[in-house]
């Protein structure tokens, strides 16, 4: 009872109840409390409240923790006043009288386990969830007592599914060093001869480093998917929690077999019925199916396949009358892929729901998404109009700035990466406001003609607005030598006869400025006559699926600045023609 006067002069900390089931009277009861003993590997994590009886005995002390932490009795140690424990004994025998005293924990490890340096820490200056800690503390009570991480059969990288005490998995783990092109990747490299050369740098031998996807460094994906959780705002899409952590253990790929902690990414599993592949598209809801594009959408998600969307079974509640005419309400369970029910309603796609895994290929530094990269792209559900609930979330929730600043801050990633996940989020941000459909907002990022290898809408818009840009940073507009390190929003008219005056500089940088940067095909007169804008805060309005869309934050040195860059006919200076003047 919350006003009983015990509970008025207790000092201990808020801690769970660890409760034996001994009924609810209170006559003869014990409050003690487990902790980890010092120097011992950690079990509990935090002092803990255990209610008994004050004849309960040593061995009833050890099965209400077997039965809670599925610690076995025979390795659990229990220590107080710097004495072992027997399990014949009672608490009365081994001098714990009242309330308050704490009982201290050790457990035995395994004979293999013991002979291993085993450890699993967070790792770097992020803070870690609390059911990811709770999922590294279960893990960590496994390897103590034996139990070993297991390989993947998926994957071309090494990710081992970390077991609780009974053996069930509780979170999974992605080495550092094992992914692919990597040293330690268990997969091997019998395939690296059809793989791309990595455009951003080269291994140590001097030659080019390859890399599964374009813009996606070896040794990259781990951060990566620690930043899709962190990125994910307000759980929206469901990523399940993602932390940096450092991992050692045998079973894990050293090539010089000395076993040393590893750097990686540490996941906690999420028991699901299957992926999404073996499911017909149908069956998912339309809400589900969006906040998967708009993760997608928003990260620049480089593979998103059936195989890395899970599906879970929402439990559904069935009221039911009993013999005594009282309602009662029962739990039905998806049974399997064929569409059937325990009970006996029928599935529906209300009952069914999306995770998203394995987001190492997010953020990359070059743009180069095809359509067949997002597996959704062709379900009949992102045609569908957004929900009030979802438009109001990429308005109002979502901020393409704030989310950049977070990524500078907490993950060592290309510049690029950042800019681009800021221009994504800014154009999903501008077609919702205009009433597109996602599959319209999509259809702007990705490659229809793989073939071809044609550049998307996206990457059309993003290296003109780029190259003119810094044409008009080189323009004497800019160099009147005054000192601009503050955001300033400018705006500048250049006439057709300041870029031929400035034609020789452009060549002198390789530039071509009446030609498409990506094409290299001669502009049009419309195109050339179009206007060119490079926005800071927002972008402009989305009037077509041509070259006219508005996008891209320019960041030169310490200026940030807005640029409207106007290419005009008729004769030089800024003053003649309707078109001309201040132009914006």
């Amino acid at each position: 009872h919350v006003g009983h006067p015990c509970w008025k002069r207790r000092t201990m900390p808020s801690t769970r109840r660890l409760r034996d089931g001994l009924g609810s009277s209170r006559h003869g009861s014990l409050e003690i409390y487990i902790s980890d003993a010092p120097g011992a590997v950690a079990m509990i994590g935090k002092k803990r409240a255990l209610e008994l009886r004050t004849w309960s005995t040593i061995v009833d002390v050890k099965s209400v923790l077997n039965e809670r932490l599925h610690l076995p009795i025979g390795s659990q140690r229990l220590f107080f006043r710097g004495r072992e424990l027997k399990n014949n004994h009672s608490l009365q025998d081994c001098g714990i009288f009242r309330s308050g005293e704490t009982l201290l924990l050790c457990v035995a490890a395994a004979a293999a386990a013991s002979k291993e340096g085993l450890c699993l820490e967070a790792y770097g200056p992020l803070k870690v969830p609390k059911a990811l800690s709770r999922a590294m503390l279960q893990a960590k009570r496994a390897m103590h007592l034996g139990l070993v991480p297991s390989l993947a059969m998926e994957g071309t990288g090494g990710t081992y599914f970390m077991p609780d005490c009974r053996g069930k998995h509780v979170a999974c783990f992605k080495p550092q060093d094992e992914e692919p092109f990597s040293v330690n990747n268990p997969r091997g490299q019998a395939w690296a001869s059809t793989m791309m050369p990595n455009e951003r740098g080269s291994d140590v031998s001097g030659e080019p480093s390859l890399s599964l996807r374009h813009g996606i460094k070896p040794g990259e994906a781990c951060v990566r998917e620690v930043a899709a959780f962190i990125l994910d705002t307000g759980g929206f899409a469901g990523v399940p929690v993602t932390g940096m952590v450092e991992c050692s253990h045998s079973k894990f790929m050293y090539h010089d077999r000395r076993v040393v902690p590893k750097i990686g990414s540490l996941q906690t599993f999420v028991p699901n019925i299957g992926p999404a592949e073996d499911f017909s598209s149908r069956r998912f809801s339309i809400s589900e199916v969006h906040k998967i594009a708009i993760l997608d959408m928003r990260l620049l998600n480089c593979d998103r396949n059936g195989a890395n969307l899970l599906v879970r079974q929402r439990e559904k509640k069935v009221k039911e009358k009993g013999e005594n005419g009282h309602s009662r309400s029962r739990s039905q369970t998806y049974s399997g892929d064929q569409g059937t029910w325990d009970g006996s309603a029928q599935c529906d796609a209300n009952t069914l729901q999306l995770v998203p895994i394995d987001h190492g290929f997010i953020l990359p530094d070059v743009l180069d998404i095809g359509w067949c990269d997002w597996c959704w792209l062709d379900w009949p559900q992102v045609k569908e109009p957004l929900d009030e609930t979802t438009a109001d979330y990429i308005l109002r929730t979502i901020d393409p700035v704030r989310d950049a600043e977070q990524l500078r801050r907490s993950f060592a990633l290309a510049e690029d990466s950042v800019d681009l996940m800021r221009m994504a989020g800014m154009l999903l941000q501008e077609g919702v406001r205009q009433g597109l459909s996602l599959h319209a907002i999509a259809s702007l990022i990705v490659r229809h003609d793989l073939d071809a290898e044609v550049p998307s809408e996206l990457e059309l818009t993003h290296y003109r607005t780029h190259q003119l840009a810094v044409l008009a940073m080189k323009n004497h507009a800019f160099r009147g030598g005054m000192a601009m390190s503050a955001r300033l929003p400018l705006t500048v008219t250049i006439p057709t006869d300041a870029v031929a005056a400035t034609k020789d500089t452009a060549d002198h940088h390789s530039m071509v400025v009446d030609r498409d940067p990506m094409t290299k095909e001669p502009l049009t007169q419309s195109e050339s006559s179009a206007a060119a804008k490079v926005g800071v805060g927002s972008l402009g309005s989305i009037n077509s699926l041509n070259h006219g869309i508005s996008l891209v934050n320019m960041e030169i040195g310490e200026l940030d600045i807005r640029v409207n860059v106007h290419l005009e006919g008729g004769s030089g200076g800024g003053g003649g023609g309707s078109g001309s003047g201040g132009g914006g």
